[in-house]
């Protein structure tokens, strides 16, 4: 007998991006705390950009077992999907610009969703304030994302950006990233076997890396006379983000 579930998590929870992995764990960690059942769902299998069936950044994952669901040839069989989930929700990240949507397999407006099921994003985002669409993606979007219950972006120019492009209207909403109790991901991090500094030190996620922003983040090391680690782009081969920079200042 299939699991029945609350809520159905589709977007980049398993791409190689560390960002996408913290957002949709903690979008996970957040939902399961309010006692609902929750299940991740991933792009098809025809879908052009590919990710893994596990998010690969994590040492152990950090989700139930019971969250994976079956990974569907194309989106005319995820349609399966609404025979066990009452609620679908899509975001966070740049799930609605056209390079992630059409690379997903054009799933992320949730057109593949019955009429009766729950239709929410949450934080999601275009990726850009330009209007890039064609007059037939304009239209087709705009009638996917009126089909929604609810939608909120994740950058206040993006709400005004759905309005004004697809007229329909959402809220301005903070990335789930920031929701749960920081003791979540102390408990997350305790799993980590890197090395790290032992004094005072600086963080800095660089998913675009320049000289400038090394600059930067050396000059203010010295002024809060501190270390620095540098993780970069977990996907570029040139700057394995595997192994974590340390530098002395």
């Amino acid at each position: 007998m299939k699991l029945k579930y609350d809520i159905g998590i589709l977007g980049t929870w398993c791409f190689k991006n560390y960002g996408a992995h913290l957002t949709y764990y903690a979008l996970y960690t957040i939902l399961k705390k309010r006692g609902y059942k929750v299940c991740l769902i991933s792009c098809p299998k025809g879908a052009p950009l590919q990710p893994a069936d596990r998010p690969e950044l994590f040492i152990t994952s950090p989700y139930d077992e019971e969250a994976y669901v079956e990974r569907y040839t194309n989106k005319f069989e995820m349609r399966k999907a609404n025979d066990f989930v009452d609620c679908f929700l899509v975001g966070s990240d740049q799930i609605w610009g056209n390079a992630i949507y059409k690379g997903m397999g054009e799933c992320v407006f949730l057109d593949f969703v019955f009429a009766n099921k729950k239709k929410i994003a949450y934080a999601a985002s275009f990726g850009h304030n330009k209007f890039n669409y064609t007059y037939q993606e304009q239209v087709k979007y705009s009638y996917y994302l009126s089909r929604f219950d609810a939608i909120s972006i994740r950058e206040k120019s993006g709400v005004e950006f759905l309005k004004k492009s697809f007229g329909v209207d959402g809220q301005w909403a903070i990335d789930p990233v920031f929701l749960p109790n920081v003791e979540e991901y102390y408990k997350l991090a305790a799993k980590s076997n890197k090395a790290m500094p032992e004094k005072n030190y600086i963080c800095a996620y660089i998913l675009d890396y320049s000289s400038e922003k090394i600059q930067a983040l050396k000059k203010f090391a010295n002024e809060m006379d501190c270390e620095y680690v540098i993780i970069t782009d977990a996907q570029d081969p040139r700057k394995n983000a595997k192994t974590i920079h340390c530098h002395k200042k």
